[in-house]
């Protein structure tokens, strides 16, 4: 059964796109919740210690180029009606598309698994007592965010989401506090080359969690949500002002706040991370901090459980000659249960041997890098060519930040794993060939379905 927000569309006028915001994406908190999670967090700290301000045009940029990507993705899937899965397909073959995807669910767990050891090392620093009954203590709160994300309780998503927007503002006010040296920060605007070791660790982490999984996650939403061609302005707005805006704020608040009381300090685990926030936050700065990111990884488990189980459904969907016809919804008993094995799946973090968590959440993200060019790719082929998207091209802006994006993952793939980033590479030029062959050869395009009345152009 189809989610209350696919059987009506955005109103007009700010307030009641504010409650439109809450009343679509509702159900589907679970999948938003995936954006600043402890990913983003971690690597940033992570980046701004080792980097100090020379990178800080990464946090400031990384917000923008997120945006480009996430309604590039839902603008394609909006006009098309098709799945990410489906349009890799018709720009390479469906065994390519299968084949990535797989790749980006493997990538995509074992963050998941990486976050089940956050929590296990987040709840030991909120409550150290537990540690002889870690194991249990943490089993039971995975079995809690199951329940919570896979029966609904959007209440209690709010909540902790909002320990999560509260840590973030902290580091803005504390990046405030802090006052950065001026000099450095104008410095930090021009991009630099990245040295080995942990700073392209963290570097790789930003953008994973910001622009690696972007193509794909926004997708669904606008998929589940029923959102079609007259939607695209609200799309607009809302990508501008969440990630363009806040996100984009949030992390130069973090970053610029590790790069000033963290830099050339090595971030082993929370307390150490958590010194960034004592110029604002004192004694509390510990605290505050870890509470905030338990909150994260408690949100972000069932929301990258829940795409993931997105991602295995439109999968199982394109395996030639399997037939399934899963539905592609939270609603979806199939979607639902895949969700919760997701949530259980993560449990495994719980056996990893005692090592820097911060340091491995940024690894982990970062991996989503090596996946990402291959999709940027492919949205951006789609916004480029005219016919593929009833005429409904560009605008160049939006290009020109798709390609920016493009560049950078693609950057980052190249900092953590040279191989990984030559099959990317392979992958793209094999897709531009098709595309160019199939122009050559005049066959029919990623044909849009007919428009209906109503529909305007962004």
């Amino acid at each position: 059964m189809a989610s209350e927000a696919q059987s009506w569309n955005p109103p007009s006028g700010t307030a009641a796109k504010a409650k439109y915001v809450l009343l679509a994406v509702g159900p589907m908190a679970v999948l938003v919740s995936a954006s600043m999670g402890p990913g983003s967090i971690s690597s940033l700290v992570v980046a701004g210690s080792e980097l100090g301000y020379t990178a800080l045009w990464l946090p400031l940029l990384s917000g923008w180029l997120a945006a480009a990507v996430h309604y590039t993705s839902g603008k394609v899937t909006s006009i098309t009606n098709q799945t990410p899965v489906e349009v890799v397909s018709r720009y390479s073959h469906p065994i390519i598309s299968i084949l990535l995807f797989v790749g980006l669910i493997m990538a995509w767990y074992f963050v998941v698994v990486i976050e089940g050891f956050l929590l296990l090392s987040t709840t030991l620093a909120l409550a150290p007592a537990l540690e002889p009954f870690i194991v249990p203590v943490v089993a039971l709160q995975i079995l809690l965010i199951a329940a919570i994300f896979t029966g609904g309780f959007d209440v209690v998503k709010g909540v902790l989401s909002a320990l999560v927007v509260g840590l973030a503002t902290i580091f803005l006010i504390n990046a405030v506090q802090v006052g950065p040296d001026a000099g450095a920060t104008a410095a930090g605007l021009l991009p630099t080359e990245v040295p080995p070791g942990l700073a392209q660790v963290g570097f790789a982490g930003i953008v994973g969690g910001s622009i690696g999984v972007g193509p794909i996650w926004y997708a669904y939403l606008a998929k589940d949500n029923g959102w079609g061609e007259r939607d695209l302005p609200f799309m607009a707005w809302d990508q501008i002002t969440f990630h363009g805006i806040l996100f984009g704020l949030f992390s130069v608040g973090i970053y610029l706040s590790a790069a000033a009381t963290l830099q050339g300090t090595e971030v082993a685990g929370e307390l150490d991370a958590a010194q960034a926030l004592e110029p604002i936050a004192g004694s509390l700065a510990a605290f505050l901090f870890t509470l905030g990111l338990w909150a994260a990884v408690f949100t972000t488990i069932g929301g990258m459980s829940a795409i993931g189980a997105y991602v295995i459904g439109d999968i199982l969907n394109n395996v030639p000659g399997l037939g399934a016809d899963i539905e592609l919804s939270l609603d979806s008993p199939v979607i639902r249960a895949v969700t919760g094995l997701g949530i259980v799946f993560s449990g495994l973090g719980i056996t990893f041997e005692r090592q820097p968590p911060l340091q491995l959440m940024a690894e982990g993200v970062a991996l989503l890098t090596h996946v990402a060019p291959v999709f940027i790719a492919v949205f951006t082929i789609a916004v480029i060519r005219r016919g593929d998207l009833g005429g409904r091209v560009g605008p160049w802006y939006l290009v020109v930040g798709l390609v920016a994006a493009f560049l950078v993952t693609l950057y980052s793939s190249f900092l953590t794993g040279v191989a990984l980033t030559a099959v990317g590479l392979v992958v793209i030029v094999g897709i531009l060939a098709n595309v160019l062959y199939n122009e050559w050869q005049d066959t029919d395009r990623l044909a849009p379905p007919s428009r209906t009345a109503g529909q305007r152009s962004d």
